[in-house]
């Protein structure tokens, strides 16, 4: 049996969970929803919509946590990198990976963050970085067994690209954070 220290890192583990399942899930019918959205001449939109909306979320969660400057700098840095990776694939569906791994490993990093304590960001940073990795990895694997999809090991690096960046600007606003409290 489970147990859990909160309902939070309980609540995290189901998301993630719920997170994965769904990846997994619509990995056959992703290519002929996205030929339909590309038909319809939104694809692109939405996927740059939904790229400014997360960056939105995350300037909001940082005023709203009252965020210093260094962690509005690392905020950006990191988002930076995260815009670079996004125009860098060229498939417009194939920068889901950007923002499906990205979330699962910040997930699993709270969650672990949650069971571990607060205070502690490189052990929980490590392991959500590799088991985002893994669990963009398997992705990649189901697509080699599904005859509409292809194995793209550079996809793989990208899925652990985005759960490193994710999860290492999250650990160092932490730290800045704690560090700017502290002081």
């Amino acid at each position: 049996m489970l147990t859990f220290t909160s309902r939070r890192e309980r609540k995290l583990w189901t998301w993630v969970i719920v997170l994965i399942l769904t990846i997994y899930a619509s990995l056959g019918v992703a290519p002929a929803f996205a030929a339909e959205l590309r038909e319809r001449g939104l694809l692109d939109g939405i996927f740059f919509t939904s790229f400014v909306l997360i960056g939105v979320a995350a300037v909001v969660q940082g005023w709203r946590s009252g965020a210093g400057g260094l962690e509005a700098g690392i905020m950006l840095g990191a988002g930076a990198v995260f815009l670079m990776m996004f125009f860098r694939i060229g498939l417009p569906e194939e920068r889901t990976h950007l923002m499906e791994y990205g979330v699962v490993a910040l997930l699993i990093f709270e969650a672990l963050r949650e069971r571990w304590g607060s205070h502690r960001l490189l052990r929980p940073a490590a392991f959500a970085i590799m088991v985002g990795t893994l669990v963009g990895s398997v992705d990649e694997l189901i697509q080699a067994l599904i005859p509409s999809r292809v194995f793209d090991p550079e996809d793989i690096v990208f899925n652990g690209g985005a759960s490193a960046i994710a999860v290492i600007a999250a650990a160092s606003v932490s730290a800045a954070r704690g560090r700017r409290i502290s002081q």
